[in-house]
């Protein structure tokens, strides 16, 4: 929902099955604003076709005055479509901020490329989560977390391209690039810190939130540890068993976690429970 307008998109591929649909609604007047047929990639030639590593259907965001799915955008009045193809990045504004440069996809819904020179698997990006323009993120193996701080409003510059894997994988190896999205955001990190320590059974991180000044996260195998977003220091531990995947959310003072033997769990005060 943004605004009166109820935006959903229905499909599964763009070359498949006359492509994806992408819909503004009224709820209330049970009008169709506009829709959008997606239905070609932007790649345009053989060697572009490495470009495939962005998601083909994902969840609708919204990005300024457009509701983005993937690297395609849609402007909310009218659903012009466009694609920002090279761009694995995008500016998100929250609060009165100017917002943080988060990796497009990161909640790892759609579909993933799997690069054959890397071999990426399990099928899941490093999760962040952010406020204003506070990012804090995940390594790729999840098993460290960091705090980013952005200035775009400041003239700071970020390198937000992001295509073509084996392009990537080259300049890593010879001239020191980045292999990972999370490396260029911890890049510039004010802290890191080793995130698999702070749970009594050490494992990546499974599930990430952001309360207030307080990092949650959960353990993939089990356990709850509680950081200052500030210090990256643990302030809190609780008991918790092995939650699916990104499921925590937070609502005031208590955090709700979903876990892999089927229990949607409250725990709280947050404040509550202290480090050892």
């Amino acid at each position: 929902m943004i605004d009166d307008d109820a935006l959903f998109a229905a499909g599964r591929q763009p070359l498949a099955d006359g492509g994806i649909l992408v819909f503004s609604v009224e709820p209330a007047a049970g009008r169709i604003r506009w829709v959008q047929r997606l239905d070609s990639v932007p790649q345009d030639n053989f060697y572009a076709g490495a470009g495939f590593e962005f998601k083909a259907f994902d969840l609708l965001q919204r990005q300024g005055d457009a509701v983005a799915m993937s690297r395609w955008l849609f402007e909310l009045g009218t659903g012009r479509m466009t694609c920002d193809g090279k761009n694995g990045f995008a500016r998100l504004v929250t609060g009165g901020s100017s917002g943080v440069m988060a990796p497009r996809g990161f909640w790892s819904y759609g579909p993933r490329y799997e690069s054959e020179q890397v071999g990426e698997r399990p099928f899941v990006e490093p999760l962040v989560a952010f406020r204003e323009n506070v990012l804090i993120g995940c390594s790729q193996d999840r098993r460290s977390v960091y705090r980013r701080e952005f200035r775009l409003d400041q003239g700071e510059t970020f390198d937000a391209e992001w295509y073509a894997k084996w392009t990537i994988l080259q300049a890593a190896r010879n001239r020191g690039g980045d292999l990972w999205r999370s490396q260029r955001l911890a890049r510039g990190a004010v802290w890191s810190r080793d995130a698999a320590a702070w749970f009594e059974r050490p494992a990546p991180v499974a599930a990430m939130a952001l309360a207030r000044d307080t990092i949650v996260l959960a353990g993939a195998k089990g356990g709850l540890a509680l950081v200052s977003a500030k210090e990256g220091t643990l302030v809190g531990r609780a008991d918790l068993p092995p939650p699916v995947w990104d499921g925590l959310a937070i609502v005031p003072d208590r955090v709700l976690a979903t876990t892999q033997d089927g229990q949607v769990i409250c725990l709280g005060p947050v404040a509550s429970q202290r480090a050892p």
